[in-house]
């Protein structure tokens, strides 16, 4: 990972998080600003603004991104090019278009780098997924730093993620990304 974004990503940790302990002894990351955002994302959720499913809210932010090599010659959306520049499997793609299964975390966040989403645009679509970002998860936090960092590039995350788990431990999460899909 480039010495650059690290510092970053700590910077962001140190800015915006404040470490404590919770109830059960265990190190929890705490927004220092976000308590009341969390309730505004959670009343607008709740308000009904959130109706779409999860695959209408992705081609919203498929047409965002404004990204002619996802779209046919004759201006139609190819699913396939985005699922694959998504690093999403056909079956989780078939499966999230057609409504059949609620994604994992690892593939929503996936969607949020793809999609190139703010924080505010991740945690709905977090919620449509039936998740949310932990106070407890260190990848968590590392992918919300990543997004402040409007660092999109899935081969920064993976790097990212990867240098946050030789600090705490190969088993302390999951990287969202396989190494076969860095190529």
């Amino acid at each position: 990972m480039k010495r650059v974004l690290f510092i970053a990503i700590e910077e962001y940790l140190n800015n915006h998080l404040q470490l404590k302990i919770d109830t059960d002894g265990q190190f929890v990351f705490h927004k220092l600003d976000t308590v009341k955002f969390m309730e505004q994302a959670n009343n607008r959720i709740e308000s009904g603004k959130s109706q779409r499913t999860l695959y209408d809210f992705i081609l919203i932010y498929i047409e965002k991104l404004n990204n002619r090599n996802l779209y046919k010659s004759n201006g139609v959306l190819n699913e396939a090019a985005f699922y694959r520049y998504a690093h999403i499997d056909k079956t989780t793609w078939s499966d999230i278009k057609w409504d059949k299964i609620i994604p994992k975390k690892k593939t929503l966040l996936k969607l949020i780098i793809a999609l190139h989403l703010n924080e505010d645009e991740a945690v709905e679509l977090l919620h449509l997924g039936a998740s949310d970002f932990s106070p407890k998860d260190i990848r968590d936090q590392v992918i919300l730093a990543l997004i402040d960092l409007k660092c999109y590039d899935y081969c920064d995350v993976y790097d990212a993620l990867e240098q946050y788990r030789s600090i705490y431990g190969k088993n302390a999460f999951e990287n969202i990304y396989d190494t076969r899909e860095i190529k």
